[in-house]
């Protein structure tokens, strides 16, 4: 059967930071943690991003469920990277 599950439940948009909107700061948070066995983030750190960005794709992303996933049936963790991208309104 293999690895199955992970498909993710529940996404939080996090905020922009009004002092990276005031500073034109644009751009990709890349965020690791580990899926939990009852779909949680567990763990979550800051791979790269700026400080300001981060701070809210982190805030938002910790927020987030997944189904869990599960390995021949039984749950397991499992490592993942999450990507959140910044982008100014026009």
């Amino acid at each position: 059967q293999g690895i199955s599950g992970g498909a993710l439940l529940r996404k939080v948009q996090p905020t922009y930071p009004k002092q990276a909107l005031a500073s034109r700061i644009q751009g990709s948070v890349t965020l690791m943690g580990i899926v939990g066995e009852q779909g949680r983030l567990q763990g979550l750190k800051i791979v790269t991003g700026d400080p300001l960005l981060a701070r809210a794709a982190r805030e938002a992303v910790q927020q987030w469920v997944y189904q869990p996933y599960r390995l021949n049936g039984k749950p397991i963790t499992k490592e993942t990277q999450i990507t959140v991208n910044f982008k100014l309104p026009q």
